[in-house]
């Protein structure tokens, strides 16, 4: 049996952040998630579906706009459309065979959290499965599962890891909008800023409009609040703090329940496009 330093040793930094401070819930699950995933990075292939299913219980105590995201990507494939669309059966070499990931990344990690899930309920034999799509140079058991740690495992948690904390971060960010005080103000019609609020919250309404997702009462509402509050922007005097409860709410709360998707970014844009004309 080979030593463990001569076992191949990660090359990537799993605790990559932008920077903002996030409550110390998410801040905790972030460090629980990097424990985990260096597990499954180091394991031995006797360890390796043991810390695989650690990495995947991490999510049980996750933020509820992380989990939602995780369950969303599962929810998007399954293994029969891995195997469908993704996997080339290897010949008789060791790691002859292909896994074709899709370019997109959301598809991307949709596939392999299917595939890393089978490899954590044991559908899939981690070393029959590391023989058959990578190749260590040689047969050792050990260094062949890490090569699939390496080459499968370890992109697709810093891939995830990225977009998990982008959404947190984001979500901080719309929480830390200040708010505005109850003032009245003569919004310039004829700006620029004034422009791209109407435009973004035009682009807002017509991706609501396109949604199925949505619960269609929660749509009728934020429908009706967005043509409210554009009305209160339009108006001869504004009252900040009604344009910021009617709009802002409206919006970050599409953000945060759509992230990712094209309504979430298009709430986003208006968000900021909205809090910028309003002065926040």
């Amino acid at each position: 049996m080979e030593t463990s330093a001569k076992l191949r040793q990660p090359q990537h930094d799993l605790s990559w952040t932008r920077g903002r401070k996030l409550d110390r819930r998410t801040e905790r699950f972030f460090e629980a998630y990097d424990d985990c995933a260096r597990r499954v990075i180091y394991a031995r292939s006797e360890d390796f579906t043991r810390y695989l299913r650690m990495w995947f219980a991490c999510f049980d105590d996750a933020p509820l706009l992380i989990l939602n995201e995780v369950n969303r990507l599962q929810s998007l494939s399954d293994w029969e459309d891995v195997e469908k669309n993704v996997v080339r059966e290897p010949g008789s070499f060791v790691g002859s065979g292909e896994l074709n990931w899709p370019d997109r990344s959301e598809d991307r990690l949709s596939n392999q959290l299917a595939t890393l899930r089978e490899l954590a309920n044991g559908n899939l034999v981690p070393h029959d499965f590391a023989f058959n799509y990578f190749y260590s140079g040689d047969n050792n058991i050990d260094r062949t599962v890490q090569e699939m740690a390496a080459n499968l495992f370890e992109p697709h948690a810093e891939e995830l890891r990225r977009r998990l904390y982008n959404l947190a971060e984001d979500a901080a960010e719309l929480a830390e909008a200040a708010p505005a005080s109850d003032r009245m103000v003569a919004l310039d019609h004829n700006s620029a800023q004034f422009t791209q609020a109407i435009e973004r919250l035009g682009e807002v309404q017509v991706k609501l409009r396109e949604n199925n997702q949505i619960d269609p009462d929660d749509k009728a509402r934020i429908q009706v609040e967005i043509v409210s509050g554009i009305e209160i922007l339009k108006a001869p005097k504004t009252r900040v703090e009604a344009a910021k409860v009617m709009l802002l709410g409206a919006l970050g709360w599409l953000a945060l329940e759509f992230a990712s998707s094209g309504l979430g970014m298009a709430a986003e844009a208006a968000y900021r496009a909205v809090s910028t004309l309003l002065g926040f």
